[in-house]
């Protein structure tokens, strides 16, 4: 997979508002889903697979997932492994008052806020773990969407539909009742 330069990333990240980052990455991410370089995964943040099916890197640093990206055949991610390679694919190096990535989580709170990512992560593994929905709505939203596929895929189409580019409870209620379709153009 091409990454662009981290010049070309940074001019990227410098001419978008912060909705166009968080839909940037959405739409990345949705994009690698769909392509199958992204396989949702619950439990793993990120583990990279060959062709022949080894593994590469499962390492959050920097240089092992951009390593990663560049050579493997897929990456199995959860929801927030999936926002943070998609972040990394488009924005890596793009300084932050001054600041660089070397995490995962400085990266996404960045672009998305620790808020929006825990929330995310919440609601993709069915479990309160950061605290940001409560067990019976992540519960709810995990059931509702019974593969790990179709739960990443539910979040990334709330980012987009919102008019700023937000993951909301909300919207994952919504998703329940009337799951998200991606738009035909």
């Amino acid at each position: 997979m091409e990454l662009k330069s981290v010049e070309e990333r940074n001019a990227d990240f410098q001419a978008m508002t912060k909705v166009e980052r968080r839909k940037a990455v959405a739409t990345d991410a949705l994009a690698q889903l769909r392509a199958g370089r992204f396989v949702a995964q619950s439990g793993v943040y990120e583990l990279f697979f060959s062709k022949a099916g080894d593994v590469l890197s499962s390492s959050g640093f920097l240089d092992s997932c951009e390593r990663g990206l560049k050579e493997a055949a897929r990456c199995e991610c959860c929801a927030k492994g999936a926002l943070y390679l998609s972040s990394l694919r488009r924005f890596n190096g793009a300084p932050i008052e001054g600041e660089e990535f070397p995490y995962r989580d400085d990266l996404l709170k960045a672009i998305f806020g620790r808020e929006m990512a825990d929330l995310a992560e919440d609601a993709f593994e069915g479990v309160n773990i950061n605290g940001r929905l409560p067990g019976e709505e992540a519960r709810a939203f995990y059931d509702a969407f019974p593969t790990d596929r179709q739960r990443l895929r539910q979040i990334l189409l709330a980012i987009l539909a919102h008019p700023r580019g937000i993951l909301t409870r909300s919207a994952l209620r919504g998703a329940i009742k009337q799951p998200l379709e991606e738009a035909r153009p």
